[in-house]
């Protein structure tokens, strides 16, 4: 009986389940949702002890910060010139989007065309090299069969071969499959890392927030009327929701995929209701949350809703268990060095009898070795044994070094000839930005003349006009002399010291002149005259 420990990591959130297969039949033993803060390998570590996975168990888990693209290629290519295109194609894909391709690894599934028989779509999932290192490190002590994105894992439970999937994690993916084959995945920048955090912020505990979202309802426009009392996290989830309903409906609007069924999974699964929302949003197609085939759903014994919240793990260990997908798998070097390594543990086994022909005789018989002799044909196996893996090691370290030479010639080459395009381009902007600067002096001069023209102009009718709103009804201006450029001389006289001392302090506080002074008056029949002097602030 093969069984496989199925783990989904996303953030603070790891849902596991170990699946087993005896033939045809599939159970599920154990399952779980565990909260972390910080120590993701404690964790880990708690799972496999709890579901005893150790070395004999295989393990498949969600690859890390996994992205996508499409291309096509032409389907009548040899298997070698196919690869060669996808390659190329890829590398093509690298650079249009400004990726550095030596620090992505990427795994292709291609599929026909139905419109182009002549042509086949390519599907790329990448994701970086540091981030697939750091994954299989975690799980270094393990057994790691399977380093796969939950998008092409999460096909494997439906029983329909054509479908949409959208799994509502962190982030949501859309998965389309179509004949049993993932075709296309969109990634929607929604889900429910969003809601989570947003309601933990809160209720101060992640925890807590997974336990509201579990038992919160959506209801619909049909069922408004029945909604008794009102929870205020709905009011937190529904936008999120409603971003990915629409997101849909622009990629099924967009797409001609051939499919009759929409199912509903991952975290945000959990949410009551949901398949019922998104029904109403897409009356054409029959909406339903996703459960894994292999499930009885009349069984009393079995907690569906608690197979679903662990659909991703579930779907990562169904994943390794039907040998589907393999092409996704992210750690297959890693496989390949674990057979190397059983080879090397091997022993010669049954070589302890030498069979020998008798020339005298028509029959065969067996000569007994010593373990002397025994223990020489041992060592001359092993010695060959070394010896296939020396030279299968050094011929595949040798084409990838010339691989990754290439690969860099090829960069340098395309960043010299880059560099020398950018030197062209400086020389050319610095000449230009030489003329620009001399226009833009003459500009400024040219604006300050203006500018000091301006003000000039409107020097006094400003000054008559702010010293009308300043002065005191009481103060009579004799007159006002502008002796110099800036400089202005105000006569005025008043029957009061004080309103002249007021008006006097206006002109200043208002800054309608600035160095103000003034006379201390004489005194002519029943009037006081005073000169006060100041400049112009502009």
């Amino acid at each position: 009986m093969a069984n496989c420990l199925g783990v989904f990591v996303q953030n603070n959130l790891i849902k596991y389940a170990k699946v087993s297969k005896d033939n045809d039949i599939i159970k599920v033993e154990n399952y779980g949702i565990k909260f972390f803060e910080q120590d993701l390998e404690k964790q880990i570590k708690q799972i496999v002890d709890e579901t005893f996975s150790y070395k004999n168990t295989q393990i498949s888990v969600n690859i890390l910060n996994d992205k996508y693209a499409k291309s096509e290629i032409f389907a009548l290519l040899s298997d070698n010139d196919q690869k060669k295109s996808i390659r190329t194609e890829f590398e093509y894909y690298c650079n249009e989007n400004g990726k550095n391709r030596l620090t992505l690894d990427y795994k292709a599934v291609t599929a026909r065309e139905k419109k182009d028989t002549d042509k086949k779509s390519v599907l790329y999932v990448y994701s970086e090299k540091g981030n697939i290192a750091e994954r299989i490190q975690l799980f270094d002590s393990y057994h790691l069969a399977n380093l796969a994105p939950t998008s092409f894992a999460i096909s494997t439970l439906p029983k329909e071969q054509n479908c949409i999937i959208v799994n509502i994690e962190d982030r949501t993916e859309v998965t389309t499959v179509e004949n049993g084959l993932v075709t296309n995945v969109d990634v929607i920048d929604a889900g429910m890392d969003e809601v989570l955090k947003r309601i933990a912020e809160r209720e101060n505990s992640i925890n807590k927030a997974y336990e509201i979202c579990k038992n919160t309802t959506l209801y619909t426009a049909s069922s408004q009327n029945l909604q008794t009392e009102t929870n205020e996290y709905v009011e937190m989830i529904i936008p999120t929701i409603y971003k990915i309903t629409e997101e849909l409906r622009k990629k099924i609007n967009k797409e001609e995929i051939d499919v009759e069924k929409i199912y509903i999974t991952g975290t945000g699964a959990i949410i009551n209701n949901i398949d019922l929302y998104f029904q109403e949003n897409f009356l054409d197609y029959k909406c339903e949350i996703l459960t894994p085939y292999f499930v009885n759903k009349t069984n009393l014994q079995i907690n569906i809703k608690d197979y679903i919240e662990v659909n991703s793990a579930i779907a990562m260990a169904i994943q390794v268990l039907n040998k589907k997908n393999k092409e996704s798998n992210f750690c297959s070097s890693q496989e390949t060095w674990e057979k190397i390594k059983q080879v090397l543990k091997s022993d010669v086994g049954s070589i302890g009898k030498n069979k020998t022909k008798d020339k005298t005789s028509r029959g065969i018989k067996t000569t007994k070795l010593n373990i002397k002799e025994i223990n020489c044909i041992r060592f001359a196996y092993g010695m060959f044994i070394m010896f296939l893996i020396y030279f299968a090691m050094t011929s595949i370290i040798h084409k990838k070094i010339n691989d990754k030479t290439e690969l860099a010639q090829e960069v340098i080459n395309d960043t010299q000839e880059k560099t020398e395009q950018v030197n062209k381009y400086k020389s050319l902007v610095e000449a230009r930005t030489k003329n620009y600067e001399a226009v833009l002096e003459q500009l400024q001069e040219a604006s300050d003349r203006a500018s000091e023209a301006y003000r000039s102009k409107n020097a006094i009718p400003n000054l008559l006009s702010e010293i009308m709103f300043a002065i005191p009804k009481e103060v009579q201006i004799l007159s006002i002399n502008n002796s110099e450029n800036k400089h202005v001389i105000i006569q005025a006289q008043s029957s009061e010291y004080q309103y002249l001392g007021y008006f006097k302090s206006e002109l200043q506080n208002r800054a309608i002149l600035v160095n103000v002074t003034s006379t201390s008056g004489t005194r002519s029949d029943d009037m006081i005259q005073v000169t006060i002097e100041g400049d112009l602030p502009y």
